[in-house]
């Protein structure tokens, strides 16, 4: 059974105090392993009072002055941290000095129980900052938490060689042997959403009707994704997302089930419990694995979930969908830099194509992404480019929809502004326009590439 963070969060606690004096345990599925005592086994139970300090809901610890409360997952990173830190020193007789010391040991892998290579700087930020966070209660330990440095990380940008081409993703999305990986591999590539949005997902959460989700407010780990807009755009998932609710999904009408459930067993899979946070990275990794097989490009190229993210927000720019919209549907604030920082390698090849294009020289487009080789709905091939399908008219792109969608908007507006029977007449020949177009994929097409202009 899939724990939640807040579960995860009190088994760490849990873990924090029955390895103070060390010795071997169970760590998964009858693996044991070995921990080592703490230095000062008290200090387990300064680690439990740090963390009952930055508790939302604890009233019997103050949270340190200029400090806020962190959540159950940040909290059991912090409580993971300390508990390896934990072995190699006291926490009330050392100083900062050592404990810079030691980090510099971490990540060297000059310290024992830690491999050879020693440990990323991501990971050594996480404990420094655990250690901070520690020494900002602890205040009379007599070590100044502004004086454990913390390791610098340069940001990597997203490089558009890795992004998943369209052969690619047909590839994957042909490696499903269920409609339920393949309704997961295109939700996380079409809607751009973290393993947390995804998994937490519930039936209550769709309106299939309009072709949108909202993310799950009721769990912790959205990383305030769900502050930033309500509903959101299935995009090209919407298909495949109806097709495994109907034919394979146990419980489709069940408000509170989960969306991505656990494949049937002998007992069937149980729709009220969610998938474990490493699951969708699981299936995943097979599909890319079995896809690779036949095109063994895939094999180089990252598709873990986070990966599929920058792949949907590589996509959408290259569309040119707006970017306040992107961060609508990723879950940034509007205010948020860190899309154009990440994303600023594809942003350098796109300026270099237009520089081109300006002289006339000759530059090649890149493939559509977002137009699969096969359509979802109908099943036939449409050509690389196109923005919907020609045969049945579904919308491939985030831009055709818009598009669509604000005519439609434009047309109601115009009935309301209409002075005289004339224009109202006009109107809705431009109306009865539109719904042809809903109807007839080729007017679709020239109606969206007019509206485009």
């Amino acid at each position: 059974m899939a724990r939640d963070y807040p579960q995860q969060y009190a088994d760490t606690r849990s873990r924090v105090k029955e390895h103070r004096n060390g010795g071997t345990y169970e760590v998964w599925n009858g693996r044991e392993e070995y921990f080592p005592p703490y230095e000062d086994p008290d200090d387990a139970d300064r680690i439990l009072q740090m963390a009952n300090a930055y508790e939302q809901d604890n009233m019997l610890e103050d949270t340190p002055e200029g400090q806020k409360s962190k959540s159950p997952t940040t909290l059991k990173n912090y409580l993971s941290a300390l508990k390896k830190i934990a072995p190699h020193v006291a926490f009330t007789d050392t100083s900062a000095d050592e404990l810079n010391a030691l980090m510099q040991a971490f990540f060297d892998g000059d310290v024992e129980n830690v491999k050879d290579g020693g440990l990323s700087k991501g990971t050594l930020r996480v404990y420094q900052n655990a250690l901070r966070q520690f020494y900002y209660v602890f205040d009379d330990a007599g070590v100044d938490p502004e004086n454990i440095k913390m390791f610098t990380t340069e940001e990597k940008g997203v490089d558009p060689a890795e992004m998943l081409e369209r052969d690619e993703i047909q590839a994957i999305r042909e490696a499903a042997n269920c409609m339920r990986d393949k309704a997961l591999f295109d939700f996380l590539l079409y809607t751009g959403q973290r393993n947390t949005a995804t998994r937490t997902l519930r039936i209550k959460d769709l309106d299939l009707e309009n072709d949108r989700f909202r993310l799950n407010e009721d769990v912790e780990g959205l990383k305030a994704a769900e502050e930033n807009g309500k509903w959101r755009d299935l995009l090209l998932s919407s298909a495949t997302v109806k097709q495994y609710l109907e034919t394979e999904h146990p419980a489709p009408n069940d408000g509170d089930a989960y969306v991505f459930v656990g494949r049937p067993k002998f007992a069937g899979p149980d729709p009220h419990t969610m998938l474990d946070p490493t699951t969708i990275g699981a299936i995943v990794g097979r599909l890319s694995k079995r896809a690779a097989e036949e095109v063994p490009s895939i094999e180089s190229k990252p598709t873990h979930p986070h990966a599929l993210r920058h792949n949907f927000v590589t996509i959408a720019l290259r569309r040119g969908m707006d970017e306040s919209a992107i961060k609508h549907q990723i879950g940034h604030a509007p205010e948020s830099s860190v899309m154009e920082s990440t994303y600023s390698h594809l942003k350098d090849s796109d300026h270099i194509r237009e520089a081109r294009d300006a002289f006339d020289l000759e530059t090649e487009d890149p493939e559509s992404e977002l137009t699969p080789e096969v359509c979802p709905r109908c099943g036939d091939s449409p050509p690389a480019n196109a923005k919907l399908c020609p045969w049945c008219g579904l919308e491939f792109t985030p831009d055709a929809k818009k598009a669509m969608e604000e005519a439609d908007e434009q047309v109601r507006d115009s009935y309301q502004e209409a002075e005289d029977m004339e224009q109202v007449e006009k109107v809705q020949v431009l109306d009865e326009l539109l719904e042809e177009a809903d109807e007839d994929p080729d007017l679709k097409a020239k109606v969206i590439e007019k509206l485009n202009e």
